[in-house]
């Protein structure tokens, strides 16, 4: 079997989110986190379908970790910024 890399989780984890499937996209974001904690890509989508189920709390601890591993990534800022506005 091959293995999966973190990267794999992370596409998996934007193919749920995009149908819909939030619990499952956190679970494959989750894998991908174990694998290289320092994917930023990862912790803001998680935190992305965190908020969809809005678990605001635990979302905006993801993009705080987002923003850790990448201070300047632009997508985490906007979204951070759009939650806490809508929070």
């Amino acid at each position: 079997m091959l293995q999966r890399d973190a990267a794999d989780w992370h596409n998996e984890g934007i193919g749920l989110h995009s149908s819909g499937d939030y619990e499952k996209a956190i679970r494959c974001f989750d894998h991908a986190l174990e694998i290289d904690p320092g994917y930023a890509g990862a912790w803001h989508n998680k935190g992305y379908a965190l908020a969809e189920l809005t678990r605001y709390a635990e979302a905006i601890q993801c993009y705080d970790h987002a923003l850790k591993v990448d201070p300047k990534s632009r997508n985490v800022f906007h979204e951070n910024g759009i939650r806490n506005f809508h929070w």
